[in-house]
């Protein structure tokens, strides 16, 4: 997992189980192995506000999505 922030970029590798913590105005990406299945639960906290919250943004990794 890569989270930004200002000038601090980090990645973090995530095992089953982890919890992840994203603070407001932090840019991230998930990347998984060619392999793996991903699966997420998300909690916002306080309830998210809407789609005018998120900014899409450039990241480490090209993004790619598969359909459900």
């Amino acid at each position: 997992m890569l989270r930004g922030r200002d000038d601090e970029e980090r990645v973090n590798p995530v095992q089953p189980g982890d919890s992840i913590q994203i603070p407001v105005g932090t840019s991230f990406q998930f990347r998984v192995g060619e392999v793996t299945v991903l699966k997420l639960l998300l909690v916002t906290a306080p309830p998210w506000p809407g789609a005018q919250e998120a900014a899409p943004t450039e990241g480490k990794w090209a993004p790619s999505v598969e359909p459900a």
